[in-house]
């Protein structure tokens, strides 16, 4: 299944000849087949390009950074059912569910390509006579995205599609259990004309890849989904070269029902989010 597929580096997809991991059909135990481990080197790799690419893509306008993040979406509608079987054959989830998340992150690059074009700057009155002060708002710089294995694709979109419009370039770690449907969006960045650098996908040992990324100052703003206790570790070590961070931690979703609900379709549409 990952035979054009690896890790996403530099524009382009790589394999390893050295190390690799294997994903596993959860449903049957079977092998779907094998995926680079990044190593150090690999990582800040990623790191450098991002940097360059940034060069490239801050200096677009915000109509044509907005017209390549709308051809992202156009090629994910292309393979959607592609993306969708991968997702339910490495999650396990039923494939309505994986078609549904392919909609909903389809959907994220829709609105944060529209999103783009209104990045507006602002004129504020000044305390000092006849002056004006100008707000203008710039790319804050290289981006890591850590996504979980339940929702492989949806959380990467989310992270992603928002760093390109604001002009970033955006370091992907995806889960080692579902790496896949992040292979196909990154085909579909390459195809859509992305900078190279502009994303990398980085696949394998979670402390190889987090490590290096926190640890580079290049590397401004980090999002994690994922547990409290990686969270934690994240804030810690954001703190040395100052990171910006977004954290959704804990996984925990309470419902609260009330007595005069209709309790069938509460129940429905609990199971269907």
């Amino acid at each position: 299944m990952y035979e054009k597929f690896g890790n996403y580096i530099n524009g382009e997809f790589r394999k390893s000849s050295t190390d690799t991991f294997i994903t596993i059909n959860p449903a049957t135990e079977e092998v779907l087949g094998e995926v680079p481990n990044t190593t150090g080197e690999e990582v800040r790799e990623a790191i450098e390009v991002g940097q360059h690419a940034l060069k490239i893509w801050r200096l677009l306008t915000t109509w044509e950074r907005s017209e390549k993040i709308q051809k992202i979406a156009l090629f994910l509608k292309e393979t959607k059912e592609q993306i969708a079987k991968a997702i339910t054959l490495e999650t396990g989830k039923p494939l309505a569910q994986s078609l549904r998340e392919v909609d909903l992150s389809i959907d994220q690059f829709i609105w944060f390509s529209e999103a783009t074009k209104r990045i507006n700057g602002e004129i504020i009155p000044n305390r000092l006579p006849n002056t004006e002060s100008y707000v203008k708002y710039e790319p804050l710089g290289v981006c890591a995205g850590f996504s979980s294995w339940n929702f492989p694709f949806l959380l990467i979109a989310r992270k992603m599609a928002p760093a390109l419009a604001a002009g970033c370039p955006m370091i992907t770690r995806s889960s080692e259990v579902s790496p896949l449907s992040a292979m196909y969006l990154h085909e579909a960045c390459h195809k859509a004309g992305l900078p190279a650098g502009m994303v990398a996908l980085l696949n394998g040992e979670p402390n190889v890849i987090s490590e290096n990324l926190m640890a580079h100052p290049a590397v401004r703003k980090v999002s994690l989904t994922g547990s409290m206790e990686v969270g934690q570790k994240f804030i810690r070590q954001s703190a040395e070269t100052i990171k910006k961070v977004t954290m959704e931690l804990g996984g925990n979703a309470p419902v609260i029902i009330y007595d005069d609900v209709d309790i069938d379709k509460v129940i429905q549409t609990i199971a269907n989010t």
